[in-house]
């Protein structure tokens, strides 16, 4: 497989996945569909075209279920995997807990398989059952479509799903979602010590504080969440993925979809968390505008106190930072402020709550 080939049909397949949503309806780009116009093309220009190695709706006699395709390769010893495909507008999973996830892994492990691809032919996602709690390593060419540059990056990566490197260098898959595993970890364990290990956090933080400045909780949280550890993160960043966030259809969509370490870093914000329970509001049946001083109630604590405003703050913040909630008179006094949410904005935290 030559490598220029590849990013001739990357290219081509990436700007299809991007004008297919504007020029055809969703009932259209259903599964077949995606199937025949980006999924098959792709694996053909990675090697898979040989009919006795790629075996559609695979289904043992053992197995219950059927995978979209098992992509075995004729030699003795060698590694298979496993794809599911799903229409090009199906919302890419976003974390390993999702069911289509879940039973992809499971059904590869019965097939004796080692790899599992969940695509929806526009975002390639590849899990190794070799490394059961690695970040999800996945390849979005629909973000190439305009950046040569972009094309040439996402064809590296997806050459690991070639049958070249299946057959001859399969090791090569799990070193390189170790590598971005790795590169995420860190930005990822900090999120997490602000989130969900918060008072933990809390506690060390204190230990290690002059007891005489009596620090509160909420000054340890905002100065937590204000460190510049992004400025130093070595991972694939770069100044791009430090703008301001810009609320818009495009950049809202980005929230949803993109692998960029950024819009990773958002929605891991968003869903981390008692924050998540303020989005579930925002979406919900019985949403109404309310008063910045019950915000608690909305994120479901349990009393209002000097701690909750080191939770409620931060996360009103984010939800406006990402463009989900405004304020109805910014000119009002600080404890007469009032939320709303921005309804064009909705559907797309659906989607980033259900991901989760």
């Amino acid at each position: 497989m030559k490598g220029s080939k590849l990013t001739d049909v990357v290219r081509r397949l990436a700007v299809l996945a991007m004008n297919a949503p504007i020029k055809l309806s969703p009932k259209t780009m259903n599964e077949e569909w995606t199937k025949r116009s980006l999924i098959v093309p792709l694996m053909e220009a990675l090697g898979w075209d040989d009919p006795y190695e790629v075996l559609p709706e695979d289904s043992p006699e053992h197995v219950e279920d059927s995978i979209d395709y098992l992509l075995k390769p004729n030699q003795t010893g060698a590694s298979s995997l496993c794809v599911e495909a799903k229409p090009l507008l199906s919302p890419p999973p976003h974390t390993r807990d999702h069911e289509q996830i879940k039973k992809g892994l499971e059904q590869t492990k019965v097939r004796g398989s080692d790899y599992f691809i969940w695509t929806n032919g526009r975002t390639w996602q590849v899990f190794a059952l070799a490394l059961p709690n690695a970040e999800i390593y996945e390849v979005d060419i629909g973000e190439a479509s305009d950046n040569e540059n972009k094309i040439d990056k996402a064809s590296r990566r997806l050459k690991l799903l070639s049958r070249e490197t299946v057959v001859n260098n399969p090791q090569t898959i799990v070193d390189q979602i170790t590598k971005e595993w790795k590169e995420t970890a860190l930005p990822k364990a900090f999120l997490k010590l602000t989130g969900e290990l918060r008072e933990e956090f809390i506690k060390l933080m204190k230990k290690a504080l002059p007891v005489e400045l009596d620090f509160s909780n909420e000054e340890i949280v905002q100065f937590a969440e204000g460190c510049p550890w992004k400025e130093t993160y070595k991972g694939p960043t770069g100044p791009d993925n430090r703008r301001k966030f810009t609320p818009c259809k495009e950049e809202w969509e980005k929230l949803v979809t993109s692998r960029e370490p950024r819009y990773e870093r958002a929605r891991e914000t968003l869903l981390s968390g008692l924050r998540r329970n303020l989005g579930e509001y925002l979406v919900g049946d019985n949403y109404e505008q309310w008063r910045k001083t019950v915000t608690f109630t909305l994120l479901k604590l349990k009393k209002k106190g000097s701690d909750t405003k080191g939770v409620t703050g931060p996360a009103v913040e984010v939800y406006r930072r990402y463009g989900f909630i405004e304020t109805v008179d910014p000119h009002v006094r600080e404890d007469e402020i009032t939320y709303k949410r921005v309804d064009e904005a909705m559907e797309y935290l659906k989607r980033i709550l259900q991901s989760g």
